[in-house]
């Protein structure tokens, strides 16, 4: 199952904080101006100053750089996958959807462990990715290490979700899912 949002989600916090940080420059800006202003005033005379923050140029370039990585965050997929069966034949991947989205015919309810677990821990994946972004930031990370750590979260999530019967029968379906990263 692909996480489409985590690019998206990515790219929305780093216009966020390029706007925060338009916001802090200004106010420092008004701030310099209003410090020079008041020293000004004994002498009786006025000045505008246009504060430049060393660095910004570079931050701005920074920023870029990684809104562009961003924008090639690629995709996160966890699920079951096409290949396997069980002894019996029967192909994993149809016991996965059966279990995800139920059977009315067969009298098997839904019993989701992808689309769930992700809902249930979308908060914790923005915080993820959050980090993750801090760290790009800091030039610790990169955008493929983030994405690769989503992933092998997300996978184990999964893995932690299928716990009770019948999902954990012979336990195959728990050891068959897997996570892929790819480009964009």
């Amino acid at each position: 199952m692909a996480v489409p949002l985590a690019a998206r989600i990515a790219a929305q916090a780093m216009r966020s904080a390029k706007k925060d940080m338009s916001k802090q420059m200004a106010q420092i800006q008004k701030q310099v101006q209003s410090e020079i202003d008041k020293g000004l005033k004994d002498f009786g005379s006025s000045l505008k100053v246009d504060a430049e923050v060393l660095g910004m140029d570079e931050l701005k370039k920074d920023l870029k750089d990684v809104v562009d990585n961003l924008n090639e965050f690629g995709s996160v997929k966890v699920g079951v996958p096409q290949q396997g069966n069980y002894p019996d034949g029967t192909p994993i991947k149809t016991v996965g959807f059966v279990h995800e989205f139920g059977s009315p015919k067969m009298n098997i309810p839904q019993r989701s462990f992808l689309r769930s677990t992700l809902i249930e821990n979308e908060s914790r994946y923005y915080e993820l990715i959050g980090k993750g972004i801090e760290k790009v930031l800091q030039g610790k990370a990169s955008i493929k290490d983030v994405r690769n750590g989503i992933a092998v979260t997300f996978e184990g999530d999964v893995k932690d979700k299928i716990t009770d019967l019948p999902l954990i029968d012979t336990g195959l379906l728990k050891k068959s899912i897997i996570s892929e990263t790819g480009d964009s």
